[in-house]
């Protein structure tokens, strides 16, 4: 009963659960190349379908798999 209880209260608050909060592509984050902990530039590659996070001082760029599938939130991309 008590486990009903919290899957319900987690479907209905999704940040209660512990995966939501801990699976977004954070906005401060330690950049590989140069090891500054600095503020990301983010953007979405609709091409490649990936989160691509680019540092200001050295201006290295890497990427992580979106959460949500990008059909959903991506038009795609069609050269002409």
């Amino acid at each position: 009963m008590l486990a009903a209880l919290v899957r319900f209260l987690i479907r209905l608050f999704p940040f209660l659960s512990y995966d939501y909060r801990h699976r977004r592509v954070k906005r401060k984050q330690t950049c590989p190349a140069c090891g500054n902990r600095v503020r990301v530039e983010m953007r979405f590659e609709p091409a490649q379908k990936l989160i691509v996070c680019g540092c200001p001082i050295c201006f290295a760029m890497w990427g992580y798999n979106p959460i949500v599938k990008s059909e959903k939130f991506a038009k795609p991309v069609t050269e002409e």
